[in-house]
């Protein structure tokens, strides 16, 4: 049988209609102290704003705790939760503002 080391998922997860049974299979093909990396939309303020004026099928944060619940579940151990970029986050919820942080990004420090 083979075994990862890591496993990556950015941006998957919240898309299964099966979170929990998605996760255990991440975990059952990681070999004894592997790690998952996962990523999933962070519920900033302009998504916040955005909830309560219906934008989302499902309240946002329940999303989420609904992912981070699984994800303990599954047998994993959250060793860190790193939010999501602000400025690249507003670019994506506020169209407009998208030119800005192309533009911007240019200029970042390396």
């Amino acid at each position: 049988m083979v075994f990862f080391h890591a496993y990556i998922s950015l941006g998957v997860i919240e898309h299964h209609k099966n979170y929990l049974k998605a996760l255990r299979e991440a975990h059952r093909v990681l070999c004894k102290n592997g790690i998952l990396f996962c990523s999933v939309p962070y519920f900033n303020i302009i998504r916040r704003i955005k909830n309560v004026f219906g934008a989302y099928k499902q309240k946002e944060g329940e999303k989420l705790s609904e992912i981070r619940e699984a994800i303990e579940r599954s047998g994993f151990t959250i060793v860190e939760v790193i939010p999501f970029s602000v400025p690249y986050g507003l670019s994506v919820e506020i169209p407009c503002i998208r030119q800005f942080y192309k533009f911007f990004s240019k200029y970042k420090k390396e």
